[in-house]
């Protein structure tokens, strides 16, 4: 079952989902106005960050009085910009007014034990209805593309987990979260996809950050090998599940902020540009060479997404990216029932055989992916296709 943070730092998150929807979303430009801004958040943040230390029973009244205690920031003059900032802190005021677990889950509220409140956040969860709205409407979009080639898709449950507030690996370091995924063990298949929330960190390019985590998660590994007797969690190396399917999900990620902008929240159908800025930033961040990703794991990666490229283009790019043939290739590819080391080299080995456009080689690639996309050619017959096509010499290099 789904885990999650403890009552008291949900509130403390709610607190700050709510201070970056409200207060950081938007720019300021007049530098006296953008000061107070900055202290504005600073206060309400901290006082956020507090409510770790209430005990259960106490955090209803605690966060209203936050909610109440919020300044007064309308001056007599009537300057626009700080009017702006006074009504939008009031609708923060409002938001953290209406986070009350009564109005959640009514009597049977969170108490501070971690086995039933999992079970009132996933069942009920007001506190994170913004991550998980956002979630279940990109697993509905996700859905629509695989059930193409799949008459069942798995179960999706959301956990949230923290870390310590000097935690500084991987995506942590730079937006304050870092998505991952795990397959479940029930008969059914189920997949759970988690967040990892840096302490004292979240903040509006962490909520930004949350539309290509989670497309991530869904495309590359939560429908992976859906019909397999026993599901495996893929390699956190694996250059298909982590370069080529990467690429997909954030070509779509992209390509849906403006094709399906109108279906998307309201926050972020006012900010795609912010979450288009910061889906780059975090993708390009993926694909440095690190103690998070050390070579040979980060060429091939990087192999993997520039293949993903180089066949698109080979296919023409032309029509939307979601019902292209390259989509249709790779979602017949994620679905296979291989395990994760067969999949892992299979990420090594396609980017080989076409790594040299207008080559020979690169042609019959071409044209054996074509047959696989088409389903004109079974799954395990195509990987060995595609390996018989690697050069010997390089088999030996990258096994």
């Amino acid at each position: 079952m789904a885990q999650h943070l403890d009552l008291g730092r949900r509130k403390a998150l709610r607190v700050r989902i709510g201070t970056a929807l409200h207060l950081e979303a938007r720019s300021i430009v007049d530098a006296t106005t953008k000061r107070r801004q900055k202290d504005l958040i600073e206060r309400i943040v901290s006082n956020g960050d507090a409510l770790w230390d209430e005990p259960p029973f106490a955090l209803d009244k605690s966060l209203r009085a936050l909610a109440d205690g919020l300044p007064q920031l309308r001056p007599a003059n009537g300057d626009p910009a700080l009017t702006d900032l006074h009504e939008r802190k009031d609708a923060l005021g409002a938001m953290l007014r209406q986070s009350d677990c009564a109005s959640c889950a009514g009597k049977n509220i969170c108490r501070g034990d971690a086995v039933h409140d999992d079970l009132v956040v996933t069942q009920h969860g007001k506190c994170l209805d913004i991550v998980k709205d956002l979630l279940f409407l990109l697993q509905k979009w996700c859905t629509e593309i695989y059930a193409e080639f799949s008459e069942i898709s798995p179960t999706i449950e959301l956990s949230t987990a923290s870390t310590h507030d000097l935690a500084n690996h991987g995506l942590l370091e730079r937006f304050g979260i870092s998505g991952w995924h795990q397959v479940g063990r029930s008969s059914f298949p189920t997949s759970t996809i988690g967040l990892t929330i840096q302490d004292r960190s979240f903040n509006w390019e962490s909520l930004c950050s949350l539309y290509y985590t989670f497309l991530h998660e869904l495309f590359c590994h939560a429908f992976q090998a859906m019909h397999a007797t026993r599901r495996e969690d893929a390699d956190r190396y694996c250059p298909w599940s982590e370069g080529w399917m990467d690429r997909l999900a954030f070509e779509i990620a992209r390509e849906w902020l403006v094709s399906r902008v109108r279906e998307l929240p309201e926050w972020l159908q006012n900010h795609t540009s912010d979450v288009d800025r910061i889906s780059g930033s975090i993708h390009d961040y993926r694909y440095k060479s690190g103690a998070a990703l050390p070579d040979p794991h980060g060429d091939r990666r990087r192999a993997a997404s520039e293949a993903f490229a180089i066949l698109w283009h080979a296919w023409g790019r032309q029509g939307a990216v979601a019902d292209h043939r390259i989509t249709l290739f790779s979602i017949r590819l994620n679905l296979l029932d291989i395990p994760p080391d067969a999949r892992m080299q299979f990420g090594i080995n396609l980017p080989l055989v076409l790594a040299a456009p207008g080559s020979e080689r690169f042609e019959l690639a071409c044209g054996k992916c074509s047959e696989f996309a088409v389903g004109e050619v079974p799954g395990h017959e195509f990987l060995a296709q595609i390996r018989e096509l690697v050069p010997a010499a390089l088999i030996s290099q990258n096994s």
